[in-house]
């Protein structure tokens, strides 16, 4: 199995992927005569994209960037909050266990970035990504589910979400997409 990334995002990719699962940017080389212009498209192999450099984070006028954690697995939240701890200039200002937990966390903390799962409690991370996108806009979101298909993050993604993410993925794939979705 061959695993590339997105050079407009940095979602991984896998072998087979035409388009990213995190922006739908095609993953074809632009002379590719097989490529098209939708992820519906049929699944032929997309050629290796290389890995980007993460690009340097943005970080608020306070140097500081605030996180809020939302997942309804206790030990999901654990680890997120683990790998945030220790990266500098990061701080995590709350967790949520449910969507609407999580969107009323939103707007009483106004955090920089939101990580949110796809399949939580109470409307899960769809509805809560709408919502913070429509009553927060200057946060940003992440969805991360342990799905591995490209319905969750194309979902996501409609709602507003900046990036995404599958559970599972390494500290370096995690802090390129929060890299990347605070350039946005």
């Amino acid at each position: 199995m061959v695993t590339n990334f997105c050079p407009q995002c940095g979602t991984r990719a896998f072998e087979g992927d035409r388009f990213c699962r995190g922006c739908g940017t095609s993953l074809a080389a632009p002379d590719d005569p097989g490529a098209t212009a939708s992820p519906a498209a049929d699944a032929a192999a997309a050629q290796p994209v290389p890995a980007p450099a993460p690009p340097p984070a943005s970080p608020p006028a306070s140097g500081v960037t605030t996180v809020l954690i939302a997942d309804d697995n206790d030990i999901d939240r654990a680890l997120l909050a683990a790998i945030l701890a220790d990266e500098p200039g990061f701080e995590l200002v709350g967790q949520a266990t449910d969507a609407a937990q999580a969107v009323a966390l939103v707007l009483e903390l106004k955090p920089d970035l939101a990580i949110l799962d796809w399949m939580m409690p109470a409307g899960g991370g769809t509805q809560a990504t709408s919502e913070i996108r429509a009553r927060a806009p200057e946060t940003q979101v992440i969805g991360l589910t342990a799905s591995d298909d490209d319905w969750a993050s194309l979902d996501m993604r409609r709602a507003g979400a900046a990036g995404f993410l599958v559970k599972g993925a390494s500290r370096e794939e995690l802090m390129f997409a929060v890299r990347s979705a605070l350039k946005k």
